[in-house]
Order: C-alpha cells, then sequence, then structure tokens
C-alpha cells in the first residue's frame, strides 16, 4: 500500500502571523511569571464610607489589618475596626473589633493564592447619647470567634484581585450577633512593598438580644486602603 503524498503550500504571511501571535503569548506568560505572587506578609491601612437601606446615619470605618507569613503555608491573620455612626440628637455609636488568629494558605499557581483562617474576636460598643464621650456612655462588650475564606489573584506584577467571605459571631452582654461578609478588592502595586486598594465590602447581621427579640440589618461600605507588604 502506497503511502499518501503530503505537499505543502506554505503561506508566508500566515507564518509571520502565528510567530506574531507566539510572541505576543510568550511575552503574556513571562509578564504573569515576573509576579512574585501574593504576599502574606503586609500591612493595611484603610477608611471606609457606608450606606445603608435599613438605617439613616453618617458612618464611616476605620480599618488596620495585616498578617505574618510563616513558611509556605502559615500565617498569623490581625485586624482592628474601629466604625463610628453619628444619628440625629447627638446620639451615636462607636464600634471596636479585634480579631487574632492562625490560617492556611495553598498556592495553586505562582501568582494565585487560596486561604483560610479561625481568629478570636472582641467587640466593644460604646453609645453616647449627649454628644461627648463620658461616664454616662453605655458600654458593651463581647468575645467569640470570626472564620475567613479568601482568594488572591495577580493577572500581572501591579494589579491584584482579592475575594473573601468571612463570618463573626460575639456574644455581647445583651444579645448575640453574627456578621457575615462578602468582600471585593482591585489593588494596584506601585512597588512590590507598596499598593493602593479599591474595596468593597458589604455586612450582613443578624442578632438576638437577651430579651427574645430578633433582628437584622445589612450596611455596604466603600472605600481604600494602602498595603505596605513584606518578604
Amino acid at each position: 500500500m502506497r503511502r499518501p503524498v503530503l505537499r505543502a503550500n506554505l503561506d508566508y504571511g500566515e507564518i509571520v502571523r502565528n510567530v506574531v501571535l507566539a510572541s505576543a503569548l510568550f511575552a503574556l506568560t513571562a509578564s504573569i511569571a515576573q509576579a512574585e505572587g501574593p504576599r502574606f506578609t503586609s500591612v493595611d491601612i484603610g477608611l471606609f464610607g457606608a450606606d445603608s437601606d435599613d438605617y439613616d446615619g453618617d458612618e464611616a470605618r476605620f480599618r488596620v489589618r495585616g498578617s505574618i507569613g510563616v513558611g509556605d503555608y502559615v500565617y498569623f491573620p490581625l485586624a482592628l475596626e474601629s466604625t463610628a455612626v453619628d444619628f440625629d440628637d447627638d446620639y451615636s455609636v462607636t464600634d471596636v473589633v479585634f480579631t487574632a488568629g492562625v490560617g492556611g494558605r495553598f498556592a495553586p499557581m505562582e501568582t494565585m493564592a487560596v486561604y483560610g483562617d479561625i481568629s478570636l474576636a472582641s467587640q466593644s460598643i460604646t453609645e453616647d447619647e449627649d454628644g461627648g464621650f463620658d461616664d454616662d456612655d453605655y458600654e458593651e462588650d463581647g468575645v467569640g470567634h470570626q472564620l475567613r475564606a479568601g482568594w488572591r489573584f495577580q493577572p500581572g506584577s501591579k494589579v491584584e484581585l482579592i475575594a473573601e467571605l468571612s463570618d463573626r459571631f460575639i456574644s455581647l452582654d445583651t444579645r448575640d450577633e453574627d456578621v457575615i461578609r462578602t468582600l471585593l478588592a482591585v489593588q494596584i502595586n506601585f512597588t512590590p512593598m507598596l499598593g493602593l486598594g479599591l474595596e468593597y465590602h458589604r455586612d450582613q447581621v443578624d442578632y438576638e438580644t437577651d430579651y427574645g427579640y430578633d433582628g437584622d440589618y445589612s450596611t455596604r461600605f466603600y472605600g481604600a486602603y494602602f498595603r505596605f507588604s513584606f518578604k
């Protein structure tokens, strides 16, 4: 049986296009490969405004959070959030939450990381009814825990995408609170050590008081943060 005869008709224009396409794909791959990947030893300092469909008030949140990475798989997260809400008639509420814990991370590729952590949480709420913090203010404290899972991806050396989902439960003096947070952020890295992030997160709060009353509300937060990253 005779083998078929193969005849080649060379299209030099197509060859040039294929070379250009292959070169572009190689350049894109090289650009992604140059990114060092998400760092887990860092500090964020952020400020956020807020709005809600469930209550009226001028609200702002200040946050400092970070983590210390140990080896390739472990990190220790820390966070401090202070949220202030000003209502009418000199009534305001200040809510301070502190979390600290341990987490694990996994990098399916050099520019991507998935992670999860568990933290102890403490919360302090101060209600001021006369326009000034003093001994007459009502204060409430509590402790609990937080679970968090997240995803970080760097499509290039200058950009990072972040998504997180967390659930924080705290038992206060007169009520229990469960806060589910969804978070989305885009971070621009000016240098490997300094980045600016634009962030949106939403807190869905469900609570139950010791008096048998329960309810829920949600708040949307918009803002920015600076991130300082280290090796």
